[in-house]
């Protein structure tokens, strides 16, 4: 858990860093590649602003979390959100206050700091993966065999929850017509059949079994699989 507060910090430093810089250069690319003086407290307190409110979205999101361990589309949608938020709020705040920027600097910063933040959590992402990908402790991932709630959840919680070793990398399901589909940010990948090849790819360490009307014949093929390869 300190480990894990220790880089939610670490990532939070890079986020202000990265949204101060970004209200810079939206400046300066207001004024015509120039920077009139008398803005260095109003660039101040405006990236202070947002770096709070976004940090506090992040926090009642739980997009912190998962630090995008599995980045993916709802990610990405949800990280726009919250800079959009961030950046009206602190832009209504800013003016009422009259500490305000030119209003053109907002959506240009909020342009520049979406693709910060993101980059940010992307190259986190890559160096978490060869991190562990060097640790033989760290489990590669898990599958989760299941539909409806019941695996709904369980994704759900082990990606808001990314202090164990349980990472969430791939679903399995019954009906073949939901292949494809994602769920909760991770996909579905196959059908039950497809259980030994999808181990193989995913590298995966664990099965979670998140379904409870599987046959004797299923549940024995299950057992089989993960004891040969040790899930």
């Amino acid at each position: 858990m300190k480990k894990k507060k220790i880089r939610i910090l670490f990532i939070s430093t890079l986020d202000f860093i990265a949204i101060y810089l970004c209200l810079v250069t939206g400046l300066y690319l207001r004024m015509d590649f120039t920077l009139p003086s008398g803005y260095t407290t109003i660039l101040l307190l405006n990236g202070i602003v947002i770096f709070i409110v976004f940090e506090a979205i992040l926090a009642v999101t739980k997009t912190h979390n998962s630090l995008w361990e599995y980045a993916g589309i709802d990610e990405a949608i949800k990280i726009f959100t919250i800079c959009v938020a961030a950046m009206v709020i602190a832009f209504i705040g800013m003016m009422i206050l009259s500490f305000n920027l030119p209003r053109s600097v907002y959506p240009i910063s909020g342009v520049f700091i979406f693709l910060s933040v993101s980059v940010i959590r992307f190259i986190y992402r890559i160096l978490r993966r060869i991190k562990t990908g060097n640790d033989k402790s760290f489990k590669d991932g898990t599958i989760i065999i299941g539909e409806g709630y019941t695996a709904a959840y369980v994704i759900k919680y082990l990606k808001e929850n990314m202090n164990h070793q349980y990472i969430p990398v791939s679903v399995i399901v019954r009906d073949e017509t939901l292949t494809g589909q994602v769920m909760h940010g991770v996909k579905i990948d196959g059908i039950l059949n497809d259980l030994e090849s999808i181990i193989k790819i995913k590298r995966a360490s664990h099965v979670i079994l998140a379904m409870d009307d599987l046959t004797n014949s299923e549940m024995k093929r299950i057992i089989d699989i993960t004891s040969e390869y040790k899930c």
